[in-house]
């Protein structure tokens, strides 16, 4: 095939190949079928698993799979130079050898369980002619050792002279390498000559691969090998260690966590046993239970414990080892603790390797005293931290003024110097992507052995604490910015910050903290509300009104207020009214004004939706004569809008727009694009009652290119509603088609079920148009069927039909109404063409 090509043309050449529809294709690899038309119309980018998988499917020979890969990911290449224009081709994949060379490798080494693709490359990289000095790094249990000796072994056919294993775990002196790898080689020193020198001179005409193990804690000797290569041109030298040697001869080659599965859409059971985590499970159990298997009823814990364990080896090869006394289901809940539970289960490895807790002691030993107090004190920060974070939580002097003077002084020396020792050892690493400040992140199970490190140092509450405030002064500087122009990018901060501020919510709860737990819990809901974690939030509210009956009345209605929010936007209205009520009584005592227009405002919403438009009508002008005696202009907009939406229901059109029209300049005088999106929508619903299709065409168009670009997929997925109807009344089918399908899509991604109810319909209406009796029937069947699951009073009654065909018809409508969420969406996805996005602005 033409390279040429785009990985969405190629991935639809191989597909026709095998005579695969993308249908079928989408349940092999556990996808949707509409992602499988996203990426041929390279509208798409697979995950890497996704991408895995359809080299599995596709039968990409293995010489092909990692170019296939790399083409759908493209990923960066993990070489720092490109190989010269003459060097020669790679030698051919070869079998397992017959170890006829010499080499003191073992003839038969433990399987390479999920490690094909970084096999193949960094195999690719050994045979270029400017590699002499790989080294594989990466943190403690992470699977280099076992990779090295697979290439090693790889390798042997190609060095005439052999490949020779020299282990350095035993080896805590730099001084003793040399002697150590001189009786690798079988070099015995001979009078005067050092024995570097011995050593030199046997390798000088070899064609040799020498496979150094376990080279961090004596790195001061990388210096020799430099010599060595000097001194032997024909030599290659493979190195493990958690730290580069920063040598300008080294190659680099990260090795990574194996990959994981999903676990809010697992695959089906054969898909999922072939994932590089699951698979090393399976096969380490079987070895201690031989008659373990990967089962329906089993499959999700085991894939629970493998995300649990972040896909290190070591760590799933020791949980495997549990299976003889736990099964995965008992085993999971006992993972809080991962450390206690793993520790000493494989006796069976090697010595340094016998307990996962060891393994992360050793390579903390090996730093310096500065460099262990930092990495304790990174303990306290859950998924990544800045730099900043870093600086002002972890130094000497705290940056937040408010931070109290009496706690315990906190030594540190130089962040950037320890950070980089970190680094070098990789016990963190650095992420970052563009346009976004660089963040360092630890596994979770170094960050518990830090954080024993931090309770035996005794710094534990302090660094807590400071932890604490940080995150606390960030919530306050974001919670206005949500509002302005710069929400898209606070939006994203406080999503990267997610982790962070949930161990700050925790950490004061726990400690009976409430007004700092309530303080900080007001300040984020906005953040909850727009980035889909409504539940999450609510949680955190109501957990804090349950130990808050204490709180300063200001502070106790501003999070009934949040909480009632919440609670609205996920349809318990009843509840959300209570909290409104509650809120409003605590503002009219203590004569808080703007409180009181806020919940008016709120209740009015509560009072709509129960059908009191009139009810409704007089909240929102007591709201708003409060909002105008304050001259609060966002509150004056948020209001006008409201009144907009209800004088829409009760047909009082123009006064309905001109709300609309008020509320939308005050929007954008504010930079308010969130609010601005969302009214824009209802008013194209607005200019769609009307019949003006055109206008209610551009104000929508205008409404979704700003969803999209908040990236509010659920205020994308309403317009796209709208936009549907727009088409359809202007007898556009195809569009209209496409577009609905589009909508019920997106709230199904979202997790919105009632949501998919306005595409269905307008669906069923194209069906109808179309003649389509059994379609339609089936999709109002679906359109029941979710109903009656969110509400449970609902009992929707069989459409009346008559005629010959009235079995099969009822038959459509009840096989809507028993299709799962899934299987709606693929059922409206297998009969809609794609959406082209760049036909919308």
């Amino acid at each position: 095939m033409d390279h040429s090509s785009t990985f969405g043309q190629r991935l639809k050449h191989y597909r026709k190949a095998l005579d695969l529809t993308q249908a079928e294709l989408a349940q092999q690899v556990g996808c949707s079928v509409w992602t499988i038309v996203k990426i041929e119309a390279d509208q798409r980018r697979p995950s890497r698993q996704i991408a895995e998988r359809l080299a599995l499917f596709l039968h990409i020979p293995p010489e092909q799979q990692r170019s296939f890969i790399q083409q759908a990911r493209t990923p960066a290449q993990p070489i720092v130079a490109a190989p010269p224009a003459d060097a020669p081709p790679s030698p051919s994949p070869t079998p397992a050898p017959a170890l006829s060379q010499a080499t003191n490798l073992l003839a038969t080494l433990p399987p390479l369980i999920g490690r094909a693709q970084e096999l193949e490359a960094a195999w690719n990289i050994l045979c270029q002619a400017d590699v002499r000095l790989l080294t594989f790094t990466g943190p403690p249990g992470i699977g280099k050792t076992l990779l090295a000796l697979h290439i090693a072994q790889r390798a042997l056919p190609h060095y005439a002279d052999g490949v020779c294993f020299v282990p350095l775990a035993a080896v805590d002196d730099p001084a003793l390498v040399i002697p150590t790898l001189a009786r690798a080689l079988g070099v015995r020193e001979r009078g005067s000559p050092p024995l570097l020198t011995l050593i030199q001179g046997y390798v000088a005409e070899k064609q040799l691969l020498l496979l150094i193990d376990n080279f961090e804690h004596v790195s001061a000797a990388a210096s020799a090998l430099a010599e060595l290569l000097s001194a032997a041109p024909r030599l290659n030298i493979v190195v493990t260690s958690r730290v580069a040697l920063r040598s300008h001869q080294e190659y680099t080659f990260p090795v990574g966590p194996l990959s994981l599965p999903n676990l809010r859409s697992l695959p089906p059971l054969h898909v999922l046993a072939t994932l590089p985590s699951i698979a090393l499970f399976v096969a380490r159990a079987q070895t201690i239970a031989p008659d373990f298997a990967l089962t329906e009823a089993n499959a999700a814990a085991v894939a629970a414990i493998c995300v649990q364990l972040e896909g290190v080896p070591l760590a799933i090869d020791l949980a495997a080892a549990r299976t003889r006394l736990l099964s995965p289901g008992a085993m999971l809940p006992r993972l809080r603790s991962r450390l206690a539970l793993l520790t000493g289960a494989a006796w069976r490895l090697p010595a340094r390797h016998r307990s996962l807790y060891a393994t992360i002691d050793w390579s903390y030993e090996l730093l310096t005293s500065g460099a262990r107090t930092l990495f304790a004190r990174l303990a306290v920060f859950v998924d990544g931290c800045t730099l900043e974070a870093i600086e002002a939580i972890c130094g000497s002097e705290p940056r937040d003024p408010r931070a109290d003077e009496a706690e315990p002084p906190i030594r540190a020396g130089s962040i950037m110097d320890q950070l980089d020792e970190l680094l070098d050892h990789n016990l963190i690493w650095q992420e970052h992507a563009p346009d976004e400040e660089r963040r360092f992140v630890m596994l979770e199970i170094l960050r518990e052995y830090a954080a024993e490190q931090l309770t035996l140092s005794g710094e534990t509450e302090a660094v807590q604490r400071r932890h604490s405030d940080y995150y606390q002064a960030l919530a306050e500087t974001a919670a206005p910015e949500l509002r302005g122009p710069r929400q898209v990018q606070w939006l994203d901060r406080l999503e990267r910050e997610h982790g962070n501020l949930r161990a700050a919510l925790r950490w004061s709860l726990e400690r009976g903290q409430i007004a700092l737990t309530a303080q900080l819990a007001g300040l984020l809901w906005r953040f909850w509300q727009r980035h889909g974690h409504r539940q999450e939030g609510r949680s955190w509210l109501e957990q804090t009104l349950a130990h808050g009956e204490a709180l300063p009345p200001d502070l106790r209605a501003k999070v009934l207020n949040a909480a009632g929010v919440l609670a609205m936007e996920q349809g318990d209205n009843e509840v959300s009214q209570g909290f409104f009520e509650q809120a409003l009584a605590i503002y009219r005592v203590i004569g808080d004004t703007w409180g009181s227009a806020s919940m008016l405002g709120n209740l009015s919403i509560i009072v709509e939706k129960k059908g009191d438009l009139q009810q409704a009508i007089v909240l929102l002008e007591d709201s708003l004569a409060l909002f105008r005696q304050l001259n609060d202009r966002w509150g004056i907009a948020m209001t006008d809008h409201l009144l907009g939406m209800v004088m829409r229901k009760t047909s009082a059109l123009v006064q309905s727009r001109q709300f609309f029209e008020e509320a939308l300049a005050i929007y954008r005088d504010l930079g308010d694009t969130g609010r601005e999106a969302g009214l824009l929508q209802d008013l194209g619903e607005l200019l769609l009652q009307q019949g003006s299709y055109a206008e209610a065409q551009s104000v929508c168009e205008a409404s979704f290119a700003l969803c999209r670009e908040l990236g509010e997929r659920r205020g994308m997925a309403y317009v796209l509603a709208t936009l549907g109807q727009i088409a359809l009344q202007q007898a556009d089918l195809s569009q209209a088609r496409s577009v609905f399908a589009e909508s019920v899509r997106l709230f199904y991604e979202f997790g919105d079920s009632a949501g998919m109810v306005a595409g269905l319909e307008g669906l069923a209406q194209i069906a109808e148009a179309e003649g389509d009796a059994l379609r339609q029937l089936q999709l109002r069947g679906a359109v029941a069927g979710i109903r009656r699951s969110i509400n449970n009073r609902f009992s929707p009654e069989q459409p009346e039909v008559d005629g010959a065909d009235r079995d099969k018809l009822l038959g459509a409508w009840s096989a809507g109404h028993t299709m799962t969420p899934d299987q709606i969406v693929e059922y409206v996805l297998e009969d809609s063409p794609a959406l082209e996005w760049h036909a919308l602005p």
